[in-house]
């Protein structure tokens, strides 16, 4: 069912709301394929309103697009500038203080808006910022590190960016000794940017107003279990099948969001009671002095996962996930033989054992479900079990 659903789940959730604007200036509503990008992207692809072609444009042909989802909103811009790709003397060696120009096509992420916008490029280590004042043309804001010649060479820094906000981005309280603090990283940028825009305008743009993103959930959950245990007699070798065993579960969870991609990628740790009991008539012939067989299942698991959502929305989410499972309790889970009376003869407990789970979930707002299959053995002497767990929770934080 999964290889028919999630590829039509994932091809949707890419496409979102927002626009292009042609080199010809006309702004056109579309659906914009969101790929999360890590680096500036270098193409975007669309689909025109009523159609499900999916078209494709740079640069060159795209002068301006954008879009807005429940995690804030972004902007590029195409445009041909002045780049320096030399930037970092510890990733590629440059031995001279000027930038080495070239001419490139390029789209850049709209950082701040306003009378001076902040424009940022990203692709791989580089990370080079661009400035606009007043709908200019935008100009790279000059930074490099460079080797110095000779017998002590050392790492020296371009820092032409400070008098270039000198001489185009500068408030008239402005104090060069404090410009001069200034770092050519991306949050201390922004923060010079809106205080200008903010000075000289008494506005700031803002392309990206995030939502905050809760980067830890905590709840509560419980569940049913349904499968089989299997266990070895610990003397004959003779092999016990409990089918159709039910219990059941509760514990609670936290999950931790990992910063990329979204967040459609977190790490779990799930510390659950787990509880099942079961009795059965021996079978004469291979447990000759046992009448009955009792289980009683009593482990603390301790799943640590990994999962993934294919939709990452406001109120509702659906995921996949992997668990590697640590189960504890040994005096607690045991398989007892009997004597037709009830008397015990000899008990055998279930040692604790390690194990693998795969599951498929939705939660919707702060209620979720999850179907999952888990499969446990135990090296010692031969028990594994196997089966079904459905499971609802809710998130308290």
């Amino acid at each position: 069912m999964f290889s028919f659903v999630l590829p039509g789940i994932v091809g949707q959730i890419r496409f979102e709301k927002g626009y292009i604007i042609g080199q010809d200036g006309v702004r056109t509503e579309c659906l914009i394929k969101n790929n999360e990008w890590a680096n500036t992207p270098v193409t975007v692809k669309y689909k025109l309103p009523g159609s499900e072609e999916t078209l494709e444009g740079n640069a060159t042909t795209i002068k301006e697009f954008g879009f807005t989802n429940d995690f804030g909103s972004l902007k590029y811009i195409g445009a041909t500038v002045q780049i320096d790709r030399s930037l970092d003397a510890s990733k590629d060696i440059a031995t001279g203080a000027t930038p080495m120009w070239q001419t490139e096509s390029l789209f850049l992420k709209e950082l701040v808006g306003g009378k001076a916008v902040l424009y940022g490029y990203e692709k791989g280590e580089l990370n080079a910022f661009f400035y606009a004042v007043e709908g200019a043309a935008p100009k790279q804001l000059i930074y490099k590190e460079y080797w110095t010649k000779g017998a002590e060479s050392r790492i020296m820094y371009n820092k032409g960016f400070l008098g270039q906000l000198w001489a185009d981005v500068k408030c008239p309280s402005t104090d060069f000794a404090a410009l001069q603090r200034l770092r050519y990283v991306k949050k201390d940028l922004e923060k010079y940017f809106r205080t200008y825009n903010q000075c000289v305008s008494g506005k700031v743009e803002v392309v990206q107003a995030r939502k905050k993103r809760k980067w830890l959930n905590l709840y509560a959950m419980g569940g049913l279990t349904y499968g089989n245990l299997i266990s070895s007699h610990l003397w004959t070798g003779y092999q016990i099948d409990f089918k159709n065993l039910s219990g059941y579960r509760f514990g609670a969870g936290a999950e931790f969001v990992l910063p990329i991609n979204k967040g459609r990628w977190s790490l779990l740790l799930e510390p659950t009671f787990d509880y099942a009991s079961a009795e059965k008539d021996a079978e004469p012939e291979k447990l000759i002095y046992y009448g009955k067989v009792k289980m009683v299942k009593k482990m603390l698991e301790m799943p640590i996962g990994v999962r993934h959502y294919f939709i990452r929305e406001k109120m509702l989410n659906v995921y996949l996930t992997a668990y590697y499972m640590m189960l504890f309790g040994k005096s607690g889970s045991y398989v007892s033989y009997m004597m037709t009376n009830g008397q015990p003869i000899m008990k055998q407990e279930l040692d604790p054992y390690m194990g693998f789970a795969a599951g498929a979930g939705v939660t919707v707002y702060r209620f979720g479900g999850e179907l999952r299959y888990n499969y446990n053995s135990n090296s010692g002497w031969g028990s594994r079990y196997y089966g079904i767990t459905l499971t609802g929770r809710i998130r308290i934080f």
